[in-house]
């Protein structure tokens, strides 16, 4: 059996309506007959649709703003950072984790802003690679942890790097989960599904000759949106340019 501890969290596409904007204690109640209602005129581009879910960045390098945002502990309470273990990850080790949030720079338009959580960065040192997330992610953000770290150091040197929301590269890629079969495995004790398709040039092409982030679960057919995720982080000094739509360093 497989623990959730860890294991990956969707956040919903940006513009997507959350019960929270319909809560109507969170808004100033006004006249019905209010000017700036009943004459101010705005151009209403009607033949576009407001519930359109922008396309996911395609797979690439782009430039990018970290900041460091909140992680759910076990209790459903939202910290800056927990301490965890889990029989599944280094023989039960403890160790600290946090969500990096990045969100693309493209000199475009198209993706600027683009928004990808890299859920449960973790201080853990693996064995094979002989350094952790925390640690990466801090030195390719300019501020690497002393080579000799508790865990504690390796999350500090995070957080001071990410307090100023530094600008690194990123890579990303197109990937298709599904949550359906992730939630049913999950109630019947079994082992997380693997994700079914990686990488953007997996996905199938649209009449217009673009790919198609809507994919459908080959196990229970359900519709799957592709999520952007990260493949690699790289200091702005370790990429000349970056590929896409990203533009290159500015400088």
């Amino acid at each position: 059996m497989e623990s959730g501890f860890g294991a990956p969290v969707y956040q919903e596409e940006p513009g997507v309506a959350t019960p929270e904007a319909h809560d109507a204690s969170a808004v100033q109640a006004v006249d019905l007959d209010d000017p700036q209602l009943t004459s101010e005129i705005i151009t209403d581009q009607v033949d576009k649709d407001a519930y359109a879910v922008p396309p996911p960045a395609p797979d690439g390098k782009w430039r990018a703003k970290l900041k460091q945002v909140p992680i759910k502990d076990a209790d459903g309470t939202m910290k800056p950072v927990i301490a965890a273990s889990s029989p599944n990850m280094a023989n039960g080790r403890k160790f600290l984790a946090t969500n990096v949030e990045v969100s693309l720079l493209d000199a475009s338009g198209k993706y600027d802003g683009s928004r990808i959580t890299e859920y449960w960065v973790k201080s853990l040192v693996d064995e094979r690679k002989g350094t952790s997330q925390m640690s990466t992610i801090a030195t390719k953000a300019g501020n690497p942890p002393p080579a000799a770290s508790s865990d504690r150091m390796r999350y500090d040197a995070l957080a001071k790097a990410l307090a100023g929301e530094p600008e690194v590269i990123v890579e990303t890629y197109w990937n298709a989960a599904c949550q359906t079969c992730e939630e049913g495995a999950k109630k019947r004790g079994e082992r997380r599904p693997k994700d079914f398709l990686r990488g953007m040039h997996r996905f199938p092409l649209s009449k217009d000759g673009s790919r198609d982030p809507n994919v459908q679960c080959p196990n229970c057919k359900s519709l799957v949106r592709a999520q952007v995720r990260i493949a690699q982080f790289f200091s702005v000094r370790d990429v000349k340019a970056t590929q896409g739509l990203g533009g290159g360093p500015r400088g």
